[in-house]
């Protein structure tokens, strides 16, 4: 068997944010706070019985359970549309 060579480390940038919000904006991706236990969630664009929980601290979102941050990806749809909602995008898109 051969071993596969490690995925290279997507990174971050205006264009990818600005990409994943209008993904989020097309697929009518929501974002949502459980009354209960205050955490947030994202609509999973694909299916709609599906959420992703977003990892917010502060305000500020630095994580999601979805397939691309599974992945070491910085960028998501889910993330792009709770910084559009709840501010934030701005400074990552400039």
């Amino acid at each position: 068997m051969v071993a596969q060579a490690p995925r290279p480390r997507r990174e971050a940038s205006p264009e990818r944010w600005r990409a994943a919000l209008n993904r989020a904006e097309k697929e009518g991706i929501e974002i949502r706070q459980l009354v209960g236990s205050g955490g947030w969630i994202a609509t999973s664009g694909r299916d709609r019985h599906s959420a992703y929980e977003l990892e917010v601290t502060g305000g500020l979102v630095h994580g999601c359970a979805c397939l691309a941050a599974q992945h070491d990806d910085p960028v998501c749809k889910h993330r792009a549309a709770f910084l559009a909602e709840f501010g934030g995008f701005e400074a990552v898109a400039a």
